[in-house]
């Protein structure tokens, strides 16, 4: 709790916090601060009230509603908000009308060299605006913005870092006031990609600078912004860490790795419950495949972003054997949502990444580090069906490799087939041929042989008898090796084309019995997840803690009391059991620690 509040019966505005260190050492340093150690808190006078809200707005104090008037409308606040220009005079209320200056005299007395406070404040601030007339152009780093965008007017401050470092240079008080605030988030919404001010975003303003008398503190008034130079400077931030990366020798690494063929196992790193996640498994579940998702949860934007993503990063480098492929994905958002991305030691880790890494960051316009050194899809349902394109081309080449074995055993046996026939009918020609010359012989021999025909028929027969014996001998033989031959080789290719077609059935129906394995161990791990985050939730209802012996203390109001500094004795409370309520009277209260506040 850290409100400003104002007391119009004492004329004090109250600064109420739970104890902080440097909260302390903060309040201490405002003009005019108070200590009340009966009721334990701050009190700053009406006129500090500019220098309270430039010191402790960045710090998350909230005004209540008549702060917030004194600073919107009331007369303390003109001379912030109109730039009147005050002559030098003495402090509001003061009866006498001194000089602002009086020249003394050598033998004059000390008093006549004295500057009132007003006055001297009154001429620094004519210094400030003879010297910075107008407008002028400030490059810095915003700081405090974040704690205080819900707020009207937002009270930040501008630092000026070197490169690298963590601390600033030098660090100087800026407000956006509610009218030129609509038109800087317009200005920065109509940028390429989009803008957003955010801590630790780099801009150029165009300010005017002023000084609040009553206070002595000067500030810078925002009047404008300039968008070109911080996407300037986006662009140029990712042009360094990306010559870190080349220079590291890694920038092709992670681009160089092959996609599996399947990639079933998919390793995902986004924000839990976000509309990425959602349309990624969408898409995912739209296809059919057994996929197997592993979700480690980040936060996508903001401090912790950084963090989170290396954690992540490192746990699936750590597992790499366990996934097929790992994909980084988020929403899209504004261009500065985005920067978190920009990070030398994402790149880096990304990069040498042992999983091929797909990134779906943003939208199609959207660019950052991460989609230079790796695989980059431009959403997350791109990035989803891109995996689901990966596993039908597999699916598709284990179909087209069963076609072409099949055809190819089948143009095999049919070769075999069409070679033995050509032996048949090769061997049949040549048993054909014989004959005839063995015939034509004969005739010969007869017609030549006029006288001892007998004798010569019967040689003649003899002849053709061995001859025929000799020849159905070494036909049959030359049939029989032919054809135990044929009957070999077609045996063999019987066996092969037998062993092809039972290893690619064997493929494919393992692939088949995989498939709904690997579906069900996916509906398993989710169903695990989706009740031991039942569980978390169940365990955070009110009603279990009520029924542990708690009670919720309430004012009358129905807020809730989360301190003894919240209450005075005699308020009446109200306090919820696991039951009932009951109605309660405060007697007394007593702080938890005597150096609590102090």
């Amino acid at each position: 709790m850290r409100e400003l509040r104002w007391d119009g019966e004492s004329g004090r505005i109250h600064v109420r916090f739970s104890y902080d260190k440097k909260l302390v050492e903060r309040v201490r340093n405002l003009t005019g601060r108070r200590w009340h150690p009966e009721e334990r808190y701050w009190s700053i006078p009406r006129e500090t009230l500019h220098e309270a809200a430039g010191a402790l707005f960045p710090l998350g104090f909230e005004p209540d509603p008549g702060v917030r008037e004194l600073l919107e409308g009331g007369e303390e606040v003109a001379p912030e908000i109109t730039g009147e220009v005050r002559e030098p005079g003495p402090a509001r209320g003061s009866r006498s009308t001194p000089a602002p200056l009086q020249q003394a005299s050598r033998t004059g007395s000390s008093e006549a060299e004295a500057w009132s406070v007003s006055a001297l404040n009154e001429r620094v601030r004519s210094v400030f605006r003879r010297e910075f007339k107008g407008t002028l152009w400030v490059v810095g780093e915003v700081v405090g913005y974040d704690r205080n965008a819900s707020r009207q007017h937002v009270y930040f401050q501008l630092a000026d870092k070197a490169e690298g470092a963590e601390s600033p240079q030098a660090i100087v008080s800026a407000v956006l006031f509610a009218g030129t605030r609509r038109s800087v988030d317009e200005t920065l919404a109509r940028a390429a990609g989009g803008l957003a001010l955010q801590d630790g975003m780099k801009v150029r303003f165009e300010v005017k600078v002023d000084l609040y008398p009553k206070s002595g503190s000067y500030q810078l008034v925002v009047q404008s912004v300039d968008p070109t130079f911080t996407l300037g400077e986006i662009a140029q931030r990712q042009e360094r860490i990306l010559e870190e990366v080349r220079r590291a020798g890694v920038a092709e690494r992670n681009l160089a790795l092959p996609f599996p063929a399947p990639a079933l196992r998919i390793g995902l790193i986004t924000s839990p419950d976000s509309d990425a996640y959602n349309d990624f498994v969408s898409e995912l579940g739209r296809s059919g495949f057994a996929f197997r998702l592993s979700l480690f949860g980040v936060r996508v934007q903001g401090e912790g972003l950084e963090g989170d993503v290396l954690t992540a990063l490192d746990h699936f480098a750590r597992r790499s054997e366990e996934f097929d492929l790992l994909v980084v994905t988020r929403g899209g958002g504004s261009r500065t949502d985005l920067m978190g991305f920009d990070s030398l030691a994402l790149a880096l880790a990304v990069a040498r990444h042992p999983l091929k890494v797909v990134v779906g960051i943003g939208h199609q316009r959207d660019r950052s580090v991460l989609d230079a050194i790796a695989h980059s899809e431009k959403t997350p349902t791109a990035a989803a069906a891109l995996l689901v394109a990966l596993a039908r081309n597999a699916e598709e080449f284990l179909r087209a490799r069963a076609r072409d074995l099949s055809r190819i055993i089948g143009a095999a046996v049919q070769g075999e087939r069409t070679r033995v026939r050509s032996w048949q009918e090769r061997l049949r020609d040549r048993a054909r041929l014989r004959t005839v010359r063995a015939r034509d012989r004969l005739r010969v021999a007869s017609v030549g042989l006029p006288r001892g025909v007998r004798g010569a028929l019967r040689q003649a027969r003899s002849r053709l008898q061995r001859d025929g014996v000799h020849l159905s001998a070494g036909i049959s033989a030359r049939f029989a090796t032919a054809r135990e031959k044929a009957d070999r080789q077609r045996q063999e290719l019987r066996r092969g084309a037998t062993r092809s077609l039972v290893r690619a059935r064997e493929r494919l129906g393992e692939s088949s019995r995989q498939l709904p394995r690997r579906s069900a161990r996916a509906l398993r791990d989710s169903t695990t997840r989706l009740a031991a985050l039942e569980e978390r939730v169940l365990s955070r209802d009110p009603r279990r803690v009520l029924a542990r012996g708690y009670a919720w203390l309430q004012r009358p109001d129905g807020g809730t009391i989360t301190s003894a500094g919240e209450v005075s004795p005699g308020d009446l409370l109200r306090a919820r059991l696991r039951d009932g309520t009951l109605e309660a009277r405060v007697e007394s209260t007593a702080p938890a620690s005597e150096e609590e506040g102090s």
